[in-house]
């Protein structure tokens, strides 16, 4: 292919695009159906076993619709860390 010509590297370019489109589409769409829940679920729950002001209400966004895979991670970073915050029992 890296001799095909300027039409077979536009439609191999266009097939990759849709394909990670596609991907990224189905991540969202995975965290939206599946996981959005637990994920407030967890953070919430965490939350009630540490001060007030914990919370980073700018991920709020995050939580709620997952924009993409920066979202996805910014969540699992958020919940680490506040279940780290949490005293030991």
């Amino acid at each position: 292919m890296l001799n095909g010509t300027d039409e077979e590297k536009k439609e191999l370019k266009a097939t990759d695009s849709k394909n990670r489109q596609d991907r990224f589409q189905q991540y969202l769409s995975d965290y939206q159906r599946h996981y959005m829940r637990d994920a407030v679920s967890i953070r919430d729950e965490l939350l009630k076993k540490l001060p007030p002001g914990t919370r980073n209400d700018g991920l709020k966004t995050d939580y709620e619709k997952g924009f993409g895979t920066d979202s996805l991670d910014r969540v699992a970073d958020d919940l680490e860390r506040l279940a780290l915050l949490v005293p030991d029992n």
